[in-house]
């Protein structure tokens, strides 16, 4: 295997093994309670009709009808297949909480942009985050982001919860759903953020990541899921009302 390869795992023949070293949230269902967040799937063949054939380890989450923030990560290895072994027709992404590789409802993607600053080596910085941009618009609800500095003030302890596609509690990777996980905020600095799952719910069963941490019962954004962990039990998240964030995301989108 390649030193990228293990990033995307093949959908045709066969699935390549995940490490279970790093983030796939295991959790309950999340059924309709973040519409906002979708899984990104990739295609081989014609693109003219969808199929799921290239599973990914990402979540993205709608910041308007057409544009969804995730990890700048996730945008890389959809940039750049061909330095994962893959060669790409068509990215889709599905909202279906119930069915990532729903190609009844699914959107085709027409561009991605990571920033500028995205380095691989580095993920756990202020710089992994990405765009998507769709082809038509979605339907869902987007979600909110947060205004500019006003995660400086919680506190440890914040209640949060994380929404992301994640596998089944065997790490199968073809029964992924989204997810909810109850979390608590652990620490914070400038940039990121370190939450602590609470009621039993984990981070492992590989690197999934592009989820991202709402204030409970509600559409409004904290931070980004980056696909990082210690242990199973807290990952680290890219907080969203930074200066580095919204500099980013306003070429996109008006950030409040």
């Amino acid at each position: 295997m390649s030193g990228k390869s293990y990033r995307v795992a093949a959908l045709l023949c066969a699935v390549l093994a995940l490490p279970a070293i790093a983030l796939a949230l295991e959790g309950p269902l999340d059924g309709n309670q973040h519409p906002s967040v979708g899984y990104l799937f990739g295609q081989q063949t014609d693109p003219s009709t969808c199929h799921g054939e290239i599973i990914s380890t990402c979540s993205a989450t709608l910041l308007s009808s057409t544009v969804l923030v995730t990890t700048g990560s996730c945008a890389d290895q959809f940039l750049h297949p061909e330095e994962y072994g893959y060669t790409l027709t068509a990215i889709w992404i599905s909202f279906n909480p119930d069915n990532s590789f729903d190609c009844s409802s699914a959107m085709q993607v027409a561009s991605i942009t990571e920033h500028p600053l995205f380095d691989e080596m580095v993920l756990d910085s202020p710089y992994n985050i990405g765009v998507f941009t769709l082809a038509s618009p979605a339907a869902g609800t987007p979600a909110t982001l947060p205004a500019a500095g006003s995660l400086s003030t919680l506190v440890h302890g914040q209640d949060l919860e994380v929404a992301e596609y994640g596998p089944d509690h065997n790490g199968n990777v073809l029964t992924q759903r989204r997810r909810l996980a109850a979390a608590r905020l652990a620490s914070q600095d400038a940039d990121l953020q370190k939450l602590h799952l609470e009621n039993g719910n984990h981070v492992c069963f590989g690197n999934y990541e592009g989820g991202a941490a709402f204030f409970p019962s509600s559409q409004n954004l904290a931070s980004l899921s980056l696909g990082l962990a210690s242990g199973c039990k807290s990952g680290q998240l890219l907080r969203l009302d930074t200066s580095t964030s919204r500099d980013f995301l306003d070429d996109f989108v008006t950030v409040p």
